[in-house]
């Protein structure tokens, strides 16, 4: 058909009483056989990673595998334009089925489903989340105090907080949920 793709890609279209499924705007979800698939304007059935229109007008990343089936729970995903795999989570139930996991989970830190990870040569990175700066390592595991230690980069904050020391000597304090509490250079 005329205008619908590059020579040499290849799409797929599902059809319903003789309509393609489509997007209104975007990417929009669709459930074909109890699979959910994305299509766009065109009816192009998606695949890969997307950003998609959802019911409440906002968007939310998903994952489409080379069927173009929804994907959940972690996915290890090649990043063409950064050269490189990323790992990442989708909520596997409920509403937000397929969405990009945004939060803490397991005690690793993902943004909009992307883990969160701090470079292996600096071994800690400070990462937002929702307000709050948290500390996270190179795994994306959240580095947290116990209510017992002590921080002796900041002692006069008691127990609860605890030093994580990068490969540039800055020193990270961090309480009990992994939250930041100062960063400083170690003398």
């Amino acid at each position: 058909m005329e205008g619908l793709s590059e020579e040499a890609e290849l799409y797929r279209f599902y059809f319903k009483n003789g309509k393609p499924y489509h997007a209104e705007k975007g990417l929009e979800l669709f459930t074909i056989d109890s699979g959910k698939y994305a299509f766009n304007t065109k009816g192009e059935m998606q695949t890969g990673k997307k950003v998609v229109n959802l019911e409440d007008g906002n968007v939310a990343n998903f994952y489409f595998d080379e069927e173009g089936v929804m994907k959940t729970g972690k996915q290890v995903i090649f990043d063409e334009d950064l050269g490189e795999t990323q790992n990442w989570y989708f909520h596997t139930d409920g509403s937000r089925k397929g969405q990009g996991f945004h939060g803490i989970k397991d005690n690793v830190l993902y943004v909009y489903g992307l883990r969160q990870e701090a470079d292996k040569d600096l071994r800690f990175a400070p990462v937002e989340l929702n307000g709050n700066q948290y500390l996270v390592n190179s795994n994306g595991a959240v580095q947290k105090a116990t209510s017992s230690s002590k921080s002796n980069a900041m002692p006069e904050l008691g127990s609860g907080y605890k030093d994580f020391m990068d490969e540039n000597d800055k020193v990270w304090t961090v309480n009990t949920e992994g939250v930041i509490q100062s960063q400083n250079t170690a003398q």
